[in-house]
């Protein structure tokens, strides 16, 4: 299974692979381990959201706490202040004094402008000569047999909160209610109701369901954006806080309309208050908060996938851009391959494709380098063997049948013999032998001891011509039987030696060839003739380096060699007027095939 997933991966082209790469190492794990994670996520974000929750309510308790315990100060503060019998125990024969005695105690107006936690103030008296303001309320049967005033009186001087109907205003309020003494006289009820405007205002703070409950059962406020209806609400709500009345902090879920909801309850301390708590209840829907974990989950998943799309785009446009690359390096190298070496010489970037492009265009340079340098040796090798069809030729057109002159010569070289002249015989016989090598010199190269033998029975011709008037020595510091050259070569070089030097001279001429080895195979001809004047000396290597002359002499040889061997080898001239003359040949080394085994072992 293995083995045939790599084959499958090793078809495919490299743009695939990056691609899948991609997808399988970078995005399927991240999707799997987003998976894994988002359920215990999501339950964390579940846990923190009712985290928030319960903070939230702690904070409503808690301002709740601190409107009502300034409404218990200003409670305590009235009840204790030793003007108010002074206000309420005197029977008041005018009218005049009965508000003269109210400007004189200006305490409830007073609470009532610097502390807005509180909405009103009434002190239910029962002296009949007090008349009734918005602060002091004459007893009367409604009031005497209500519930919260007969509570009030019973409790005498303990602190209840009621939910209470403003006599004046006829609206409901949540009040503090006392009854206040002196001197164990009664002297009224003080009801001090809370602010409705700053109940709102603080439990507006929370964005959750809050309700405020007296006795378990009354609903006494509400945030204003609850979206829960507390009557239909009230069976199952009541229940659970009376199921948890006994702790001052309780949560609970409950199942309402076919939702469970979050219930969280907390008693509001009151100080020095004897019944009715207060308690804060918080109701929140499980399904909301689920679906605003899931609405948050799913924008995370949105933003979560729009990085993936960017980061895809990105991998798109850098696995194009590679592939890009990848197709012009295989285009280039599929011209290079097919011989049009017509390529850029740079592609875009600097990474590794972009060094193996560069790679591929030095390949192609030397390619194309090698083709012309090899199209140029077959070139000269094609000229050369044109100029030696040329030669032969020539050289057949001019020959008589040599066997013919072989016989003839003999005959000669015989004739002198019988008639007792050995030194013509020796000339005659050194002259057939040459002439024999001549006619056999077919062979692209020879050996090179041949071609010096051949040389020496020239020379030796001369020398039986002009007796002491010439002289030659051949050294060598190599063995250089076995090395190659071509034909009629040195000849040449000797015989225009001997021509041009030795033989315009009046005087004896000495011929020397020298044969050493570095990195050429290197052979001097060297003359003791006439030399020649530098402008010549000039001339003629400007011959030898362009091949302009149509001489036949060293120019045809310089012509031979470069066109056979190639133009780092050929022949250098030196020569001074009236001292002679030397050229030197550059060959390279090379050996016979017999000679070359035999160095290779």
């Amino acid at each position: 299974m293995w083995r045939r997933l790599m084959t499958y991966v090793d078809k495919m082209r490299v743009k695939q692979k990056l691609l899948g790469f991609y997808i399988v190492v970078i995005v399927m794990p991240i999707i799997l381990v987003g998976i894994y994670l988002s359920t215990g996520i999501r339950q964390n974000m579940i846990d923190t959201k009712l985290k928030d929750v319960e903070l939230s309510s702690q904070k409503v308790q808690t301002d709740l706490a601190n409107i009502f315990v300034t409404v218990l100060r200003v409670s305590d503060w009235i009840a204790q202040d030793p003007n108010l019998p002074l206000l309420v125990t005197p029977t008041y024969q005018e009218t005049y004094d009965v508000y003269e005695a109210y400007n004189k105690f200006p305490v409830f107006d007073d609470y009532l402008k610097y502390y807005s936690e509180i909405e009103n103030i009434r002190f239910i008296v029962t002296n009949p000569t007090l008349l009734t303001n918005s602060n002091v309320i004459q007893l009367t049967s409604e009031i005497e047999t209500s519930s919260w005033y007969q509570e009030a009186v019973d409790h005498q001087g303990q602190l209840t909160w009621q939910l209470i109907q403003d006599s004046i205003t006829q609206t409901e309020h949540l009040g503090l209610v006392r009854s206040v003494y002196h001197n164990d006289q009664l002297l009224g009820v003080l009801t001090i109701y809370v602010s409705d405007f700053l109940l709102s205002q603080v439990m507006n703070t929370s964005t959750n369901n809050e309700f405020l409950i007296l006795n378990q059962q009354q609903l006494v406020h509400q945030s204003d954006h609850n979206s829960l209806v507390f009557d239909a609400f009230q069976e199952p709500l009541t229940a659970t806080l009376k199921q948890n009345s006994s702790q001052a902090e309780s949560a609970s879920i409950i199942k309402w309309d076919k939702q469970d909801y979050h219930v969280l309850t907390g008693n509001v301390t009151l100080q020095m208050s004897l019944i009715s708590p207060l308690s804060l209840v918080t109701v929140t829907s499980k399904q909301i908060i689920g679906q605003e974990v899931t609405q948050l989950m799913l924008t995370s998943y949105l933003i979560i996938l729009g990085i993936f799309a960017v980061s895809l785009i990105v991998i798109i446009f850098f696995v194009n851009s590679f592939d890009f690359r990848i197709k012009q390096l295989k285009k280039s190298m599929n011209y290079v391959a097919t011989g049009d070496f017509d390529i850029p010489k740079h592609i875009q970037g600097s990474d590794e494709i972009s060094e193996v492009y560069e790679q591929l265009y030095v390949t192609m340079e030397s390619l194309k380098a090698l083709i012309e340098t090899n199209y140029d040796h077959e070139l000269r090798a094609k000229n050369l063997l044109i100029k030696q069809r040329d030669s032969e030729l020539n050289r057949l057109a001019s020959q008589i049948n040599p066997h013919f002159l072989y016989n003839t010569l003999e005959m000669i070289r015989m004739k002198a013999l019988k008639n007792q002249d050995p030194e013509v015989a020796e000339i005659i016989k050194l002259l057939s032998k040459l002439m024999r090598k001549s006619f056999e010199k077919n062979e692209e190269e020879v050996k090179l001891k041949d071609e010096i033998a051949f040389i020496e029975m020239y020379l030796a011709i001369q020398k039986l011509r002009f007796g002491e008037r010439i002289s030659y020595d051949i050294y060598a510091t190599i063995n250089y039987e076995n090395y190659l050259i071509m034909p009629l070569i040195l000849q040449s070089l000797v015989e225009n030696a001997f021509v041009h030097g030795i033989e315009m001279k009046t005087n004896s001429g000495h011929i020397q060839v020298n044969i050493r080895e570095s990195e050429y195979l290197e052979i001097e001809i060297i003359d003791d003739g006439i030399g020649m004047p530098s402008t010549r000396l000039r001339q003629l290597r400007a011959e030898l380096k362009d091949h302009t002359s149509m001489r036949v002499g060293m120019i045809n040889v310089q012509q031979r060699l470069q066109l056979y061997y190639g133009d780092d080898y050929g022949i250098e001239i030196e020569s001074i007027e009236g001292i002679g003359t030397k050229v030197l040949v550059l060959l390279p080394l090379e050996r016979s095939k017999e000679d070359a085994n035999n160095h290779d072992y």
